[in-house]
């Protein structure tokens, strides 16, 4: 989590605040649920973005 910190230019404790905002806001239990939960967000939005680029050269 300092890395993060660093590379934001935000403290620790910003960072852990964030965190523990998001996980309260989307209802996970701990940090590892909100580590899945953005792992299949991240896929899921890398799959959407493919699709739609693949739509955009089909004709209609």
């Amino acid at each position: 989590m300092s890395r993060i910190a660093q590379e934001l230019g935000l403290s620790r404790k910003t960072i852990e605040t964030y965190r523990e905002h998001i996980k309260l806001k989307f209802r996970y239990s701990n940090a590892e649920a909100l580590r899945k939960g953005a792992l299949d967000w991240a896929h899921h939005s890398s799959v959407e973005s493919l699709d739609a680029r693949k739509d955009r050269g089909k004709p209609r």
